[in-house]
């Protein structure tokens, strides 16, 4: 019993990390003073990205490619690992929270892999926002970054 109590506070601790993470960068995001933002079209939302960029995101998102590889544990930590499905690199301790990742494809580790990017076509790619020339070419590929 005192095992299972553990691992549940592990995970809230976990989840309560990646949470403040996200808020974080969210705050560090820069907002711009333009005109009012436009409607994005039905099945779409706006993000402000850590570049203080507006990123428009199918609000259902089925499929993450990464090679920003510290992004994973935030993703397992609040238990969307299952929509990873290319990473920066396979590791077997990754397999164990999130046993669908022995599937996933690489796409890069610390340069994008661009030809098997273009032919997994994510529904988004999470990337530092300190790469810009690399964000404007996935973004090229359709891709939202």
């Amino acid at each position: 019993m005192i095992k299972h109590v553990h691992v549940f506070k592990r995970r809230g601790i976990a989840l309560l990390l990646a949470v403040a993470s996200v808020l974080s960068l969210w705050a560090c995001g820069g907002r711009s003073e333009s005109a009012a933002p436009e409607t994005p079209p039905p099945g779409i939302r706006t993000v402000v990205d850590m570049a203080g960029r507006r990123v428009h995101i199918p609000e259902k998102i089925e499929s993450v490619a990464i090679i920003y590889g510290v992004v994973i544990n935030f993703m397992l930590a609040v238990d969307v690992g299952d929509r990873l499905t290319a990473v920066n690199a396979t590791w077997s301790v990754y397999d164990r929270v999130e046993p669908k990742l022995r599937e996933a494809e690489t796409v890069g580790q610390g340069a994008v892999d661009w030809e098997k990017l273009a032919k997994l076509q994510p529904d988004l790619f999470i990337h530092s926002a300190n790469e810009p020339k690399t964000i404007e070419a996935i973004e090229a590929l359709g891709i939202p970054v």
